[in-house]
């Protein structure tokens, strides 16, 4: 499980533009589908995979969001040097003992 955690706060900051990527991949595949010669219901359905994908990418995206704002201020400045390399505001000690024990109590 801890693995998983890791996984989703390495790639929360980039979420975004993955959904951006798919929309206009979406709309590429949309605009572009009168000169595909595959068969209409199967572009519709390629679509339509690339849709729930986003939604799930939102999704998990909205579920990050609401766990980050579960966190104290200390917990969460912690995260976000930790995983998406955020400057850490004055007075953060990152590169202490204690940014070791803080990481072991948040993980």
């Amino acid at each position: 499980m801890e693995i998983v955690l890791k996984t989703l706060l390495y790639s929360y900051p980039s979420l975004d533009i993955v959904v951006d990527g798919l929309e206009k991949l979406a709309e590429y595949k949309a605009i572009t589908s009168f000169s595909n010669c595959h068969k209409t219901l199967q572009q519709m359905e390629n679509i339509i995979k690339i849709n729930d994908q986003m939604a799930r990418i939102k999704e998990l995206h909205s579920l990050t969001e609401g766990i980050l704002n579960n966190l104290s201020l200390k917990e969460r400045m912690l995260v976000e040097y930790k995983f998406f390399k955020y400057e850490p505001p004055a007075g953060f000690d990152h590169s202490s003992r204690g940014y070791f024990r803080k990481k072991k109590k948040t993980f």
